[in-house]
């Protein structure tokens, strides 16, 4: 066995010098110096890089077109109430200029020019910016490119419209209160949870359209009536009388 031994280690040095020596082993570079973070820059908010819509006297290219909106409101305007217009399809874009910062013209008019997208458009009239997009005053659609029209004109009554209950009736409510053929429009804040109305006159800001009351379970049990409106709108018996009470 030690002859064995002997012969595989004689054999290896053999082997070795024959090789000759190996090369030393590599040796990693040495990890790069930390480098302290630069000044981190604010992002803008969603509305400055959303916005498109600038005065017409400001930027302008090919893929943009001036548009002008005349108001002419009626009552008392809303002290925070202003114009909003943003994308039809996915509601970007969102800009708001408020009526206080608006001068009339000869006729009273307010006027506004803007330089708008050449896509389609929803234009809104709301007593608060936060009410712009869904519980507005007045909406119109401008369409894109050559079919839309130079000016668009809305006209919008401040004067709160006025619910009344019949005789010997004290309370009604609370009624679901819709704007006919306008699925996206909600009601006043003051309205969200169902419109009560009790004794006396019930006022309630809407812009010019054709509305609906309703008894949220009772689909039969409804009311339509139209803005604006001179007189109050007198509740029917029916819609204002307790559930319990109907034959």
């Amino acid at each position: 066995m030690l002859a064995v031994g002997l012969v595989v280690a004689g054999y290896g040095l053999f082997l070795a010098q024959k090789r000759g020596a190996l090369p030393p082993a590599s040796v990693a570079p040495p990890p790069p110096a930390f480098a302290a973070p630069g000044t981190v820059t604010r992002l803008g908010t969603y509305r400055d890089s959303h916005a498109f819509a600038v005065p017409a006297a400001g930027r302008r290219d090919r893929n943009t077109d001036s548009h002008r909106i005349t108001l002419r409101p009626k009552g008392t305007p809303a002290p925070d109430a202003g114009v909003a217009t943003f994308s039809s399809a996915t509601g970007a874009g969102f800009h708001w200029s408020p009526l206080s910062e608006m001068e009339p013209n000869s006729d009273g008019a307010l006027v506004l020019d803007l330089q708008l997208p050449q896509i389609p458009l929803s234009l809104t009239l709301a007593a608060h910016r936060d009410f712009a997009r869904h519980r507005y005053l007045a909406r119109a659609e401008l369409p894109a490119g050559a079919e839309r029209p130079a000016t668009t004109e809305l006209e919008i009554d401040f004067t709160p419209t006025r619910f009344t209950l019949p005789e010997d009736v004290q309370r009604a409510g609370p009624l679901q209160l819709i704007r006919l053929g306008d699925p996206n429009w909600q009601p006043p804040l003051s309205a969200l949870t169902g419109l009560f109305i009790e004794p006396g006159e019930r006022e309630i800001l809407l812009g010019p359209g054709n509305y609906e009351l309703a008894d949220p379970i009772d689909t039969s049990r409804k009311q339509r009536f139209a803005v604006p409106s001179e007189a109050a709108i007198a509740l029917s018996l029916r819609l204002a009388r307790p559930r319990a009470a109907l034959r």
